[in-house]
């Protein structure tokens, strides 16, 4: 084989990949160095801050203007800075996330480096909860139509009614909730790990839905028990959709103008059950309550429709026969608990993140009033 007078021979391509590859390597070496001074400077800086913030308030000395001070440095810190949230590149105050732990091992490397990396990390993050806010709402609607409409079929005796089939899509969309829920649960642990602040109980929370889907999809479908729960799932499903979509528009934009004033860092995150915005106060307020009201409602009936089966003796150690509905109303007992739980839950991660929010406006008016009269 003849080679062409710009083609570079075998030789000469050997030696090249030989430079590239010790190049990468003493980047590699320069980027670790460089991760562990930076690391080691972080740490100092950290426990000096928190020594003088600690001094600072045991004093007595109030809001002064060293206590000012040393809370910027704080909010810099913690993401308000051009390098983001440098918490991650602490090893003081970066942990592994358990989830993350127990599925991917103690050593994942769910820290990126890069800041327009983390970024594109968050914004896939909105992207995949924009597209399951549309499942949430599209396919329990159809599910729930259909199943009204074939029970209205049987009733009158009428043949064709797709039941099963029905009821064989309510269980693969179970299916999807465990995808959905395992995922979020994955991608909020990482955006964590790069800086996002985000509320512990609604990762619990994915945990928890997990857990309730499996429940749910071990139920048999012909049970009775399984087909007056999950019609009511179904539409607490279709309500909840709907929140999350009007949320994820409105939210981000308020998120991103926040960032924006520097109220928030730039890896934030907004929950689709979290408290709104002042500005969609009227509308999300009252929508979300509601969504939890029905929840608790949903997960009482729940609850005291199969509460006599799950205390029966029956059944517990001896097999009973697969006509009775004994083992799935159980089921749905456990089910009903847990949604009971969630309703709970997010009750009260709302109404702190409400309380938390006025707290934080009141020290701003403060804030501005004190500086209107220095002035």
């Amino acid at each position: 084989m003849t080679l062409s007078p710009e083609a570079v021979s075998p030789a000469e391509l050997v030696n090249r990949c030989r430079v590239l590859s010790e190049r990468v390597a003493q980047h590699n070496r320069r980027m670790k160095a460089d991760e562990q001074a930076l690391g080691s400077e972080i740490d100092t800086a950290y426990r000096e801050l928190r020594s003088q913030i600690e001094s600072s308030r045991d004093s007595g000395t109030g809001e002064d203007e060293g206590l000012e001070q040393l809370l910027l440095a704080k909010k810099i810190y913690e993401g308000q800075g051009p390098g983001g949230d440098l918490r991650i590149m602490s090893s003081t105050t970066k942990k592994t996330p358990i989830m993350l732990k127990y599925l991917l091992g103690k050593e994942t490397a769910g820290v990126l480096i890069r800041f327009d990396q983390r970024l594109k990390l968050k914004q896939e993050y909105f992207k995949f909860r924009h597209a399951a806010a549309l499942i949430f709402t599209i396919v329990p609607l159809i599910l729930g139509f259909g199943l009204r409409r074939a029970t209205q079929m049987e009733a009158m005796g009428e043949q064709g009614s797709l039941s099963p089939p029905l009821w064989v899509a309510t269980q693969a969309y179970a299916a999807w909730l465990v995808y959905f829920y395992v995922s979020l649960a994955l991608r909020e642990n990482i955006l964590v790990m790069n800086g996002s602040d985000i509320r512990a109980w609604w990762i619990h929370h994915h945990y928890i839905m997990v857990l309730f889907t499996l429940v749910l999809m071990t139920l048999p479908t012909e049970s009775k028990a399984f087909k007056i729960f999950s019609e009511k799932f179904i539409f607490f499903n279709v309500l909840q959709g709907l929140i999350m979509m009007f949320q994820n528009k409105y939210q981000s934009r308020r998120l991103y103008r926040q960032i924006a004033l520097g109220r928030n860092k730039t890896m934030d995150v907004v929950s689709t059950e979290s408290s709104p915005g002042k500005g969609h106060l009227l509308v999300l307020y009252p929508a979300l309550f509601a969504m939890q009201a029905l929840q608790f409602a949903v997960a009482i009936d729940a609850i005291l429709y199969s509460a006599n089966d799950f205390f029966s003796e029956v059944g517990w150690l001896d097999n009973v026969p697969s006509s009775t509905d004994l083992r799935s109303s159980r089921g749905v007992f456990v089910c009903g608990v847990l949604f009971m739980i969630l309703a709970l839950g997010n009750l009260l991660s709302t109404l702190a993140t409400i309380f938390s929010k006025a707290k934080k406006s009141s020290r701003r008016n403060a804030k501005s009033s004190s500086n209107k009269k220095s002035r």
